[in-house]
């Protein structure tokens, strides 16, 4: 009984060592706030993909008036609505341009999400390398300086 004990012990162990790299709990940092909602990024996703490129997953909460906005754009771009009164929060994976003089920023994967996280819309980007200039005083201009290393 103790030996098998043991074993059990001994492979619940070996199987939370293989997979603890996939448990990462996510350490999301609020890094702005406006009409839209509040921004977090999520340091445990952050890396560095390829020299002065910075990999990250951002999430906006919506606040109802950015909701609101949100919607009328996806509308105005002909996109559907439907399902999307429960919409709570959006997830974005950017990849930000570090290296280039010009402050830049491409999306890469965009999730639309219920307050119980289920999925109402997603879209992945077909070019990781179209770069696009990050407004001035923008919360995306925030995360480049939160995450970019400062240039010496």
């Amino acid at each position: 009984m103790v030996a098998k004990t043991f074993c059990v012990g001994l492979i619940a162990v070996l199987v939370g060592l293989l997979y603890a790299e996939h448990i990462q709990a996510a350490q999301w940092k609020e890094y702005a706030s406006d009409s839209e909602g509040k921004h977090y990024y999520d340091k445990a996703t952050l890396t560095q993909p390829s020299p002065g490129v910075m990999s990250v997953m951002t999430s906006v909460l919506y606040g109802e008036e950015g909701k609101k906005l949100y919607l009328v754009r996806r509308q105005k771009s002909g996109m559907t609505n439907t399902g999307f009164d429960r919409l709570y929060y959006r997830l974005v994976r950017y990849e930000m341009n570090c290296f280039s003089a010009a402050k830049e920023a491409t999306v890469l994967e965009v999730w639309e999400l219920s307050r119980d996280g289920g999925t109402l819309d997603y879209a992945k980007a077909g070019n990781p390398a179209q770069w696009t200039a990050i407004p001035e005083e923008s919360h995306l201009e925030k995360l480049y300086k939160t995450i970019c290393p400062t240039k010496r």
